[in-house]
């Protein structure tokens, strides 16, 4: 659904008077509200995010304890996935992750 909302001119702001009607301008934006979107929109986010997941894991056996930093560079996908993916391997309980400073350590958590 599109909705209309109206702007006044800089000019108008700049003075500090109420703009009038015959000067203001609608600009239409998309309402975002997410009962409106129709099914089979998008990519689901599962997969990407068990791949990247499984790839951090990988890494860490490989290389032992890492910066997040050092995730991001060695892992090779996108920031915001690399970190999705550690989030979701923390709440699984397969690493632990602790903040020195202002760096993230991620350490694999040993199974007995």
């Amino acid at each position: 659904m599109d909705q209309a909302v109206v702007m006044p001119q800089p000019e108008e702001m700049e003075q500090g008077v109420a703009p009038s009607a015959a000067r203001m301008r609608a600009v239409r934006r998309k309402d975002s509200r997410m009962s409106e979107r129709k099914p089979g929109r998008g990519v689901p986010l599962i997969t990407p995010l068990g791949l990247v997941a499984g790839d951090v894991l990988l890494y860490l056996e490989r290389r032992g304890t890492s910066t997040l930093r050092q995730l991001v560079r060695g892992v090779k996908w996108p920031v915001r996935m690399v970190m999705m993916g550690v989030g979701s391997l923390i709440r699984d309980g397969l690493v632990l992750a602790t903040q020195n400073d202002v760096e993230v350590i991620v350490e694999p958590r040993r199974t007995r």
